[in-house]
């Protein structure tokens, strides 16, 4: 159930960064279409951020310390 629940941040790794955002261009984005795609990266760091980075499944602890570090860094792949 914990891991099923990164399976929402899959498209950062799935997708092609270039990709996508060359797909988005040839929509003629407005300046306000730039800014929430912007905003929906910035969320997803804050929603990342939450994550609990230790959790335990009985007697095993699960780190997902790292694991949420990279999704950051993939966010702002994307994000920049």
């Amino acid at each position: 159930e914990l891991l099923n629940g990164f399976k929402r941040y899959d498209w950062l790794w799935n997708n092609n960064p270039l990709d996508s955002i060359a797909a988005f261009t040839k929509t003629n984005p407005s300046l306000q279409d730039y800014e929430d795609q912007l905003k929906k990266f910035g969320a997803f760091e804050e929603e990342i951020d939450k994550i609990s980075h230790s959790n335990l499944i009985g007697a095993i602890e699960l780190k997902t310390e790292n694991l949420c570090q990279q999704l950051k860094s993939q966010a702002k792949e994307w994000k920049n």
